[in-house]
């Protein structure tokens, strides 16, 4: 592929791009105007403590940089499995992790053992469907209607 075609479908990309995401926001516009329950779907902004601010701040100005970029590492639950001193090391997230055990024992490995005791995060997937008939929650939101997902949560 030439650099002209490459830089032409990027062009062309970006517009879609564009087209795409004012379609959508008007779309949602006019999801949002027939959805009742607005206060839902308003951002909310909560503003954090002075003291928790500091607190978080200190804890950033004593990370080193390969710390920081450690607390982005999502392992997964097979990569834990397969070296339990993956917890040891700095890992920010373990993905599809459920067995409580595990997840206790790495707990209680990274936040003992590593230098700035930071818990790690543990998550799991449901892009797929979570022990559910329903469409994924991504789904459910994307309706911009706060009662399909009351009724999946009721009827699941």
């Amino acid at each position: 592929m030439s650099k002209r075609t490459w830089l032409h479908a990027i062009g062309i990309a970006v517009i879609v791009l564009s087209l795409t995401a004012a379609a959508g926001q008007a779309l949602a516009g006019k999801h949002h105007a027939r959805t009742r329950d607005r206060t839902t779907l308003r951002a909310v902004h909560q503003s954090l403590s002075p003291a928790t601010e500091h607190k978080i701040n200190v804890l950033l100005s004593r990370m080193t940089l390969r710390e920081k970029l450690d607390q982005l590492t999502l392992a997964s639950d097979g990569q834990m499995k397969d070296d339990p001193s993956q917890a040891r090391r700095p890992v920010g997230a373990v993905f599809s992790e459920t067995d409580p055990v595990l997840i206790n024992h790495y707990q209680h490995d990274a936040v003992e053992h590593s230098r700035l005791h930071i818990p790690i995060l543990f998550a799991y997937d449901t892009i797929h469907g979570f022990r559910t008939i329903f469409p994924i929650p991504l789904g459910a939101a994307s309706s911009f209607d706060p009662s399909v997902a009351q009724t999946d949560h009721r009827i699941g």
